[in-house]
């Protein structure tokens, strides 16, 4: 009977090793062909943001925008043209002649309207203020590509972290496979033990799978925010570096309020808002046009040879209609910049709440990053170490050895875990202190 069961254990050890042979068919040629051209393509965060900033089209759309603002600018508040006016007056019908009625002159005349109320500077200012906004919009646009670039290559390096991190898990669980299966010769241990063991390493061959599709599904999301080729080989990605933590919230707060795109894109608005409430209202004023004709005359008169004449006036609109046509505009206006003023206002408790929320975390994932690097997994590490060491010298219980191994790969998980969602914390915090306006006009393809 134990000679049968032996014959099912070692063919399904057999089974085992072909199905690993399977899945590695599978899996390490698309990565051997995939790393082959790592030293062809080696990214640095800083490289990866310049290709984001010079070939993502949702940039430029933004960037377009903003210099349609500043165009559109550049004509506001202008003064009216002036109109000329050519023609002739009182020319008698019986004879159509020009020079034989007093009353017949050729005229030149020029009308102006003059902005007095001073309506028109303040539209100038509100359009500059409407394309600050669209600066910052723009800059928004930039600060939201940069995080999602920081993302996307911090997603991919620490994909490739987990995906050696279960590789060396695979090696080690092997070990305890070829450990178990000496034991067993001996009937030192049961043949459950060995496909327990042997389970946990097919486990990991399901896991590596999925790993390696994560690290494809990083490289197609790096690649689209670039502006690259989608489908490329496996860049050699450069570990990143943070910078140190502020001891002081208030810091991380007051620099959000300098350079959050979002908020000087709000105050710009409600200024632009501000001074078009201001432009209706002196459109409510009667509106002067000034005028003067030069009338050319002719031949004899009753009195003689005939003088030239020179008129000159001035119009004055009645604004019976449009006094309540500006008000209502004005009023509408002003109700827009205190919409804005709100958002204001709202956006600044959310800045300041959010600043502290990451910032909390920051320095607890810190912390918990310190532990795990530091203290528990050199300590699983020769937790394990003691363990193999106890099993093949038969003190230690082969389902202990196994909970070891099990530990040790679920401590560098979770470690590799907390080190990508701290990057993601740093990425979120820089979204709202970094001056984005410096690093966009600082990039080539900013420079016009």
């Amino acid at each position: 009977m134990r000679l049968n069961f032996e014959n099912y254990l070692y063919g399904g050890s057999q089974l085992g090793v072909l199905l690993i042979a399977i899945l590695t068919a599978f899996t390490f040629p698309v990565s051997a062909q995939q790393t082959s051209n790592t030293t062809a393509d080696t990214l640095s965060l800083d490289r990866v943001i310049s290709d984001v900033l010079k070939n993502n089209d949702r940039l430029a759309a933004a960037r377009f925008m903003e210099q349609s603002s500043t165009e559109k600018a550049k004509g506001a508040g202008k003064w009216d043209d002036p109109m000329l006016m050519l023609g002739v007056q009182n020319i008698p019908t019986s004879s159509w002649k020009l020079n034989k009625d007093d009353m017949t002159m050729q005229m030149v005349g020029l009308s102006w309207p003059i902005p007095y109320a001073g309506e028109k500077g303040l539209e100038s200012k509100a359009a500059q203020a409407e394309a600050t906004a669209s600066t910052a919009a723009r800059n928004m646009t930039a600060s939201d590509l940069i995080t999602a670039a920081k993302l996307a290559y911090y997603n991919l390096y620490y994909q490739q972290i987990y995906f050696q991190d279960l590789e060396t898990q695979r090696e080690l669980m092997l070990e305890v496979v070829k450990a178990a299966r000496v034991r067993l010769e001996t009937n030192q241990v049961g043949q459950e033990d060995v496909l327990a063991a042997q389970s946990n390493v097919w486990r990991l061959d399901a896991e590596i799978l999925d790993a390696r599709h994560m690290i494809d599904d990083a490289i197609y999301n790096l690649n689209n925010l670039r502006g690259q080729k989608i489908i490329s080989s496996e860049p050699t990605v450069k570990a990143p570096t943070f910078p140190p933590l502020t001891n002081n919230v208030a810091e991380l707060v007051d620099a959000a309020y300098a350079n959050y795109p979002e908020l000087r894109r709000l105050e710009s608005q409600s200024e632009s808002y501000h001074f078009s409430s201001l432009a209706a209202g002196r459109m409510r004023w009667p509106m002067l046009s000034l005028s003067a004709q030069y009338g050319y005359r002719t031949g004899y008169g009753m009195m003689g040879p005939r003088d030239n004449m020179v008129s000159f006036g001035a119009n004055l609109s009645l604004p019976v209609f449009s006094h309540s046509k500006q008000g209502a505009m004005a009023r509408s206006m002003d109700l827009m910049r205190q919409s804005a003023d709100a958002q204001i206002n709202q956006l600044r408790r959310d800045i300041e709440s959010g600043m502290a929320t990451l910032y909390q975390n920051a320095w607890s994932y810190s912390e918990k990053i310190s532990i795990y690097n530091d203290k528990i997994i050199p300590a699983s590490e020769q937790a394990y170490k003691s363990a193999f060491a106890g099993f093949i010298n038969n003190r230690t219980p082969f389902t202990t050895l196994l909970d070891y191994a099990v530990d040790l790969y679920r401590d560098k998980i979770t470690a590799n875990q907390l080190a990508l969602d701290y990057a993601r914390i740093t990425a979120e915090i820089e979204r709202y202190t970094t001056d984005t306006g410096a690093i966009t006009v600082n990039n080539t393809s900013e420079v016009k």
